[in-house]
């Protein structure tokens, strides 16, 4: 699946309800900036999810909730501090993959 930066600015709802039994998850030049609460809620099968070159800014405290299978979160080239680096490795001490 293919998306346009330009007027992507948020996960589009039939991605997050109609394919939820996805194990990987790669959306790449995109345009989200915020990556807001419960966004993956329905991804319980997802093993990696790879969010790169995005403009994200912002990862709310529970944007990943129920992401329990997760081995691999690649969030490389995004506009993201320090802290929420800290944070989702405490989050997820369990991924073999954290960029």
């Amino acid at each position: 699946i293919e998306f346009d930066p330009s007027v992507l600015v948020e996960i589009p709802d039939a991605i997050k309800f109609n394919l939820i039994n996805l194990r990987s998850l790669k959306l790449i030049n995109l345009n989200l900036t915020t990556l807001r609460n419960h966004t993956f809620a329905k991804y319980r099968k997802l093993e990696e999810l790879s969010i790169v070159k995005s403009n994200v800014k912002v990862i709310e405290r529970n944007a990943f909730r129920s992401l329990n299978q997760l081995r691999a979160l690649h969030l490389d080239q995004n506009q993201l501090s320090e802290q929420i680096w800290i944070d989702l490795a405490q989050e997820f001490p369990n991924l073999e993959t954290l960029t």
